[in-house]
């Protein structure tokens, strides 16, 4: 299988002024070889897009751009450059320390698998690795339990999946980050020793205290999917690093599904769950749960709410833009202006760790825009009626995009896990 070659590639970013302008704009990406990074919502409303370009096709294209009256700025200079500088990196790191865990590098799925079983086998007495199902091309879908380790515990648990778009590399990394945090602080079943001090800091540097951590393990149970999407994470790893959909052969020569639209609240009906062309980077599939991870999840999380505690909060962590996105009813104003309250403080509590600016926004009314999503299912009162839902969207706000170097996954997945202290203090109340 060849492997897909970005060398020259560039990522640009456009901005304009003039919001009568936007509809061709995105008329102009729309017809021409460019790989629009922006959801579309966002290039209206904040009249800026970010894009891949072929490097033979940059310099007339920001020519046509500029002539529209639009500000146009390389971000990278070359893609397939930098991707191969990542690559070198992640060699000379893993070679430097071929025996223990390496946190500042992107793992492949055959990686976090392994990682998965040795973490939770060294720390057998709190922590599990389920397989909830197998994908297309037969890798296990796994999901990583923290906690009391008994499904009929009345403890509330708080759910969270990673990657269900393969090149979203950071959204796994961070994942992983958290569940390193959460064990290296709770530590071994004699840990009572270690917390009886005010420690300021759980190790050098990190923005939030060993308590913090061991009450955010102690009152709820957790639920990680490092991976929703091993098949086309795998092969983002192997083929082709901006594939996006699961590896799912449609019976059409245009391969893969967004699983994060194959949910069954609004499939088909609006927004992106429409699109009927396998050759869609949003292609939903022809029904809903038709695709195995979509299916698995669904079953693990309808499992986990029927028995013990109830599912608390379920966050879908993608990449990037630097936003926390919350559905809401718009049905029900005063879950509306909860919703907002909740991700308002979340956002601070992740610039309180490293001074990262966050975006809290609305994503979708669940009552008159479902479509099919993850999050439409998980929150709507015809779905599993989960009482908090969010996306979470990493960083960056476009300097590198999908291709955020490794150096940033420490404190990527450090900010997330104050925000998830944060979120823990609110439930509690």
């Amino acid at each position: 299988m060849d492997i897909v070659d970005y060398s020259g590639f560039k990522v640009l970013t456009a901005n304009w002024t003039d919001s009568s302008i936007s509809s061709d704009i995105v008329k102009i990406l729309e017809s021409n070889l460019v790989e629009i990074w922006s959801d579309t919502d966002d290039i209206y409303e904040y009249k800026s897009v970010k894009m891949m370009v072929p490097g033979d096709f940059a310099s007339e294209f920001t020519v046509r751009l500029r002539e529209k009256g639009v500000f146009v700025n390389e971000k990278i200079a070359d893609v397939g450059a930098l991707l191969e500088a990542q690559k070198e990196d992640k060699k000379s790191k893993m070679a430097e320390n071929p025996t223990t865990f390496a946190y500042d590098v992107y793992y492949d799925y055959d990686e976090l698998e392994e990682w998965q079983y040795k973490v939770a086998g060294k720390h057998d007495f709190n922590s599990k690795v389920h397989e909830l199902g197998s994908t297309f091309e037969g890798r296990s879908i796994l999901g990583f339990e923290m906690g009391d380790l008994d499904i009929s515990s009345e403890k509330p648990k708080i759910i969270v999946d990673c990657g269900v778009h393969a090149r979203e590399w950071i959204g796994p990394a961070a994942c992983r980050q958290f569940i390193h945090e959460m064990l290296h602080n709770v530590g071994y079943p004699d840990r009572e020793i270690d917390i009886l001090s005010d420690e300021s800091n759980a190790m050098a540097g990190d923005p939030y205290t060993k308590a913090e951590m061991v009450k955010l393990f102690d009152d709820f149970n957790w639920f990680v999917i490092l991976s929703l999407n091993p098949d086309g994470y795998q092969y983002s790893h192997d083929v082709d690093r901006m594939w996006r959909k699961n590896r799912a052969d449609n019976n059409h020569v245009c391969r893969g599904v967004d699983i994060n639209l194959n949910f069954p609240i609004g499939f088909g009906e609006k927004g992106d769950s429409q699109t009927t062309n396998p050759c869609n980077f949003e292609y939903p599939s022809t029904q809903s749960f038709d695709q195995p991870e979509a299916k698995a999840y669904a079953d693990w999380l309808e499992l986990l709410n029927e028995q013990g505690g109830k599912i608390a909060a379920q966050i879908s962590v993608h990449s990037f833009g630097q936003k926390v996105k919350y559905p809401y009813p718009s049905d029900d104003s005063d879950k509306k202006t909860e919703m907002k309250t909740v991700t308002d403080e979340l956002t601070k509590t992740i610039f309180d760790a490293f001074g990262t600016s966050y975006t809290s926004t609305e994503f979708n009314d669940i009552i008159n825009e479902s479509g099919g999503r993850l999050t439409d299912f998980t929150f709507h009162k015809d779905g599993l009626n989960i009482p908090y839902s969010w996306i979470y969207e990493l960083r960056d706000t476009g300097d590198y995009g999908f291709l955020l170097p490794p150096k940033y996954i420490k404190e990527v997945g450090q900010e997330m896990t104050k925000s998830f202290i944060s979120l823990g203090n609110y439930l509690r109340n």
